[in-house]
C-alpha cells in the first residue's frame, strides 16, 4: 500500500487498512492514528534514517511480504537490530491472535449521571469526542464511584487529544474496577509509550490468570516490542504452547530465543516451522541469518536458493541471497541477485534501492570477478 493508504498501529507498528478500527495484529484501538500520523508526516517527524544495515534489512523484509501479496501488513520493527522480526502476515494465510477476552456487558446506568453517560455515549459514538467530554465530565461529577463513567470519559478524552487526563480516567475505572478496567489501563498506558508501567498491569493482570493464553501473549508481545526478549520468552512459550499452530506466534517465538542469544534452539524453532511452511519467507531469511552468523554461510545460501526454487518470484528471497552473496565478496553475483529482486519488486520504492545496490555492486566487481 502506499503511505497514505494506510494506518500504523501505534503499538506494534503494524500497517493496517485505513477502514479498521483496531490493529489486526496485536488488536489495540486505530482510533486518532491516521490524524496524528498525518500531522507528523506533515511536520517531518517521520523522516526515516536510511543507514546501510537498516536499508538492506529493511528492504528485504518490505519484499519478503509483498512477494507473499499481504503488503496491508509490511512493516519493519526494531529497524536498527541486525535483522528485523517477524511481522504479521509473514505466511502465505497469515493467522489472527487470539483476543483478550472481554467483560461481561453491563446494565444500563441508573441514578446521578446516568443521563449525561447516555447523551456523552451517543456523542462519542457519532465521533464528536470533545462533546461528549463535556457530558461525561458531568457525569463523572455526578457519581464519582462509577468506573463505567471513568472509563468512557477516558475515552471521550482520548478521542478528544487529552491523553494524559484520559489516563487519570482509566487510572479511576481501574481503581474502582480492577478485573474489568485494569486491561483498559495497560493498553492506554502502552499507546503513550510507557511501556515499563504498561507491562506491568499486563503482568498482574496474567499473574492473576496464569492459565489465560491470550493474556500471556499480550505481555510477550509487549516485551517484545520493547526489546526484552528474555522477559517475553515465557510468556511466549506459554503462548505458543497454546497455540501449536500459529505459524506467526512460533516465529515470534524463534526469534526471541535468537535474540536471548539461544542461537541453536531458535534453529531448532524456525526448521520446524519450515517443516510446516516451506511458503514462510520470513522464517527462511531469519533461518540463513542464524546459519550465516555461525559462520555456514554456504548453508544459508543453499537454504535461500530452495526457498527460491519453490516460489521463484518472491522478490525477498533473492535480496536475501544477494546480502549473502555480498558478504561473502561475491560482488557480481550479489549484483544479479539484486537485479532480478528489483525487476520482481518493480513499481515500489525496494525496487529502486535494491538496483542503486546492484549498480554499485557492479561498479566495485569492475567487470573483473
Amino acid at each position: 500500500m502506499k503511505g497514505g493508504d494506510f494506518v500504523v498501529c501505534p503499538a506494534c507498528q503494524t500497517r493496517n487498512k485505513k477502514t479498521w478500527e483496531f490493529c489486526v495484529r496485536c488488536g489495540e484501538s486505530l482510533e486518532g492514528a491516521a490524524a496524528e500520523q498525518k500531522a507528523a508526516a506533515a511536520g517531518g517527524e517521520a523522516q526515516a534514517s536510511w543507514s546501510d544495515e537498516f536499508s538492506w534489512r529493511g528492504v528485504v523484509g518490505t519484499l519478503l511480504l509483498l512477494a507473499l501479496g499481504v503488503a496491508g501488513f509490511v512493516y519493519i520493527r526494531h529497524a536498527n537490530v541486525e535483522s528485523p522480526p517477524p511481522t504479521a502476515g509473514i505466511f502465505a494465510a497469515a493467522t489472527t491472535p487470539s483476543s483478550l477476552p472481554k467483560p461481561p456487558p453491563q446494565a444500563e446506568p441508573q441514578g446521578p449521571g446516568a443521563a449525561q453517560y447516555l447523551k456523552g455515549r451517543q456523542l462519542l459514538r457519532e465521533g464528536k469526542a470533545k462533546e461528549a467530554a463535556a457530558f461525561l465530565a458531568q457525569a463523572v461529577a455526578a457519581d464519582g464511584s462509577s468506573a463505567l463513567f471513568h472509563s468512557l470519559y477516558g475515552e471521550a478524552l482520548t478521542g478528544a487529544g487529552e491523553a494524559e487526563q484520559a489516563l487519570g480516567e482509566y487510572r479511576q475505572a481501574a481503581d474502582l474496577e480492577p478485573d474489568r478496567y485494569r486491561l483498559q489501563l495497560a493498553k492506554a498506558l502502552n499507546l503513550m509509550g510507557r511501556v515499563d508501567e504498561a507491562l506491568a498491569e499486563y503482568e498482574a493482570l496474567a499473574g492473576a490468570a496464569p492459565e489465560n493464553a491470550a493474556l500471556a501473549l499480550a505481555v510477550g508481545n509487549l516485551c517484545y516490542r520493547a526489546g526484552k526478549f528474555d522477559k517475553a520468552l515465557p510468556f511466549l512459550q506459554q503462548a505458543a504452547k497454546a497455540n501449536p499452530r500459529d505459524m506467526v506466534l512460533q516465529q515470534e517465538l524463534g526469534y526471541a530465543v535468537e535474540r536471548s542469544g539461544n542461537a541453536q534452539k531458535a534453529i531448532e524453532i524456525y526448521s520446524g516451522i519450515l517443516a510446516q511452511a516451506p511458503e514462510a519467507a520470513v522464517t527462511r531469511t531469519q533461518l540463513a541469518t542464524v546459519l550465516e552468523k555461525q559462520g555456514k554461510s554456504d548453508e544459508a545460501a543453499a537454504l535461500l536458493r530452495e526457498g527460491i526454487q519453490q516460489n521463484p518470484s518472491a522478490p525477498g528471497l533473492r535480496a536475501g541471497l544477494a546480502g549473502v552473496l555480498e558478504r561473502k565478496g561475491r560482488s557480481r553475483e550479489a549484483a544479479a541477485e539484486y537485479r532480478e529482486a528489483a525487476r520482481l519488486a518493480e513499481g515500489t520504492p525496494e525496487a529502486e534501492a535494491l538496483a542503486r545496490r546492484a549498480d554499485a555492486l557492479e561498479q566495485k566487481a569492475g567487470g573483473g570477478q
